[in-house]
């Protein structure tokens, strides 16, 4: 069953080849594994994707870490009157990635 997301419409890939059927006995282990190596293939890669995933938002987190301790160190540093930086705006913006990593982070693991 399709999971809508967003405007675009995600449908699971399922790799499919006809099979020849095996001539009374012959060949039909080897069709058989054959088309389970192929399952386990297409299992591996979406596993390979959702690591990466996983891996992108950790970095994302971290980057966002780093960004909310420069704001607050400069936050302290500049004096309130001339900073030309919108702090609301800057934690504002903060906020929303945080948002959106919670977001990429629930996809990814339902």
């Amino acid at each position: 069953m399709p999971a809508r997301t967003g405007e675009s419409i995600w449908v699971p890939f399922v790799a499919s080849i006809p099979m020849r059927q095996p001539q009374a006995g012959r060949g039909a282990r080897q069709a058989v594994q054959t088309a389970l190596l192929q399952g386990e293939n297409i299992g591996y890669a979406e596993n390979m994707a959702s690591d990466r995933m996983m891996q992108a938002i950790g970095t994302l987190e971290r980057a966002i870490s780093r960004l909310e301790q420069n704001v607050a160190s400069l936050s302290q540093a500049v004096p309130h009157g001339n900073s030309g930086i919108d702090q609301m705006a800057a934690q504002a913006a903060l906020q929303s990635l945080d948002d959106l990593i919670g977001e990429l982070r629930g996809r990814a693991d339902g």
